[in-house]
């Protein structure tokens, strides 16, 4: 797959800030594992394949079963094989008490390669989708998979009842989605809007406001700024949940932050992040 990113490194920065303590081992592997998958996903839909090819894939995810490969393209083949093994892999690491979640992982991958299907079909067909639809296949796409499930799925701190509270999308989970979708949005604008990818929310938002990028953005930050706050006060107040739960969903856009504001888009133009992954995870240093 050579027209797609190759972040392995990356994403094991992103497990890391996800379970950054020691003894987070397996965890730490298991959303490696995920994301790496993940970004060649994103580019599979974004950048290479056709919007037929698209919706064989996605009926492919949504059958979730090897004898699918018969109604897939044969560059697609091996990719999805590979794929569902190494998901089904993941369920086989967790514990018999834990083995419920791979169910909830696996129709969350569902949800987001329909989200993505939805924008390959606006992209295919010239549409510039409203705000509002951009917004909420974004999410749909962004908060059950990598807001939930993915920092939860080998979490030894959850229990069922915790992970179908999470999974309902209460405010709090749908506050952190709103700020990962746009930081990610305002840092990967332009090289998406050069691109000619599918409409962002932010492109959705300056045509429906009749805005400049700039004027879009003010608002955008002003929205994040808003979202955090409300964050940060369902992390103080009691919840259905534990606060050391709520804090795993937290570092996932602690990450983001790190990753898409400090580096301007660093996850695909990684050169900008090799100092610093020198500096945490090869360099010594002194105690």
């Amino acid at each position: 797959m050579p027209y797609a990113r190759d972040r392995l490194v990356e994403c094991y920065l992103w497990g890391l800030g996800l379970y950054f303590e020691p003894q987070h081992s397996r965890e730490r592997i298991m959303a490696t594992k995920y994301l790496a998958f993940l970004a060649l996903l994103d580019d599979i839909y974004d950048v290479y394949s056709t919007y037929e090819d698209c919706k064989f894939l996605t009926q492919a995810i949504n059958r979730w079963d090897e004898k699918a490969t018969n109604s897939l393209p044969f560059y697609l083949r091996d990719f999805y094989l590979k794929f569902i093994s190494t998901i089904n892999g993941l369920g086989d690491e967790l514990k018999p008490s834990e083995k419920y979640r791979i169910q909830y992982f696996i129709k969350s991958i569902q949800l987001s390669v329909e989200g993505f299907l939805q924008e390959v079909e606006w992209n295919t067909k010239g549409q510039v989708p409203s705000f509002i639809e951009s917004k909420s296949a974004s999410l749909e796409k962004l908060a059950l998979n990598q807001i939930v499930c993915l920092p939860l799925l080998g979490s030894v701190e959850v229990t069922e009842e915790a992970f179908q509270w999470l999974a309902s999308i209460p405010p709090v989970v749908l506050d952190i989605s709103t700020v990962a979708r746009f930081i990610n949005d305002i840092f990967t604008f332009e090289r998406e809007d050069k691109a000619s990818l599918a409409p962002s929310t932010l492109k959705s938002y300056m045509i429906e406001h009749n805005l400049t990028e700039q004027e879009a953005v003010a608002w955008y930050e002003l929205y994040i700024e808003e979202a955090w706050k409300r964050v940060n006060q369902g992390c103080l107040r009691p919840t259905k949940v534990a606060t050391p739960i709520l804090q795993r969903l937290v570092n996932y856009i602690r990450v983001i932050e790190v990753d898409e504001r400090r580096f301007s888009d660093g996850f695909t133009n990684c050169k900008n992040l090799k100092e610093v992954l020198s500096l945490l995870l090869l360099e010594p240093f002194s105690l």
